[in-house]
């Protein structure tokens, strides 16, 4: 008998703490509703690009995760890369901006 409760001991702990795990959600996995907000955002940040003058021509990927976008590709100076970087952070739904976008003095912006 004792060495039955010695297991159940070990064992109930175990069970319930596998359990709880188990219920919880993956931090690294976005739910249906997050990625279709995201999407969404992603799609306000890309079309803001297309209407703004300075940036419609360039060569921007725009990926958001959790309302965080992140911002890559060319154009052709810093001031737009900073631009972009604003532009983004002004559109609703944008929580942060990682701004990766590089200069290449090659790209002519029209």
């Amino acid at each position: 008998m004792q060495q039955i409760k010695r297991i159940l001991r070990m064992l109930v702990p175990a069970v319930l703490s596998a359990l709880v795990m188990g219920c919880s959600g993956n931090p690294f996995v976005q739910g249906g509703g997050e990625y279709a907000a995201d999407d969404w955002t992603t799609s306000r940040v890309e079309a803001a690009f297309v209407r703004d003058r300075t940036l419609k021509e360039s060569e921007i990927k725009v990926e958001t995760i959790g309302g965080a976008a992140r911002l890559s590709g060319f154009v052709s100076d810093t001031e737009q890369a900073s631009h972009a970087g604003d532009v983004a952070a002004s559109i609703k739904g944008v929580v942060s901006v990682r701004n990766e976008i590089q200069v290449n003095d090659d790209i002519q912006v029209k």
